[in-house]
């Protein structure tokens, strides 16, 4: 048995691809991955309290 084509199986276009959503507040991919290598050598003990803020203000102020 054979499917009868109508307008409901009809071939739909591609729904245009909506831009990304803004990222966490208004910050950019790159900055965001920043913040996260920041946050990984904080962990590991490579930047102390003080450094990490730092570099994170600089990186939020930008």
């Amino acid at each position: 048995m054979t499917r009868k084509r109508g307008p409901a199986n009809a071939a739909q276009p591609e729904p245009a691809v909506a831009p990304a959503p803004a990222s966490a507040g208004g910050l950019d991919a790159d900055a965001i991955a920043r913040l996260k290598e920041l946050a990984d050598l904080k962990a590991a003990g490579i930047l102390t309290d003080a450094e990490f803020e730092a570099q994170k203000a600089r990186i939020l102020n930008a």
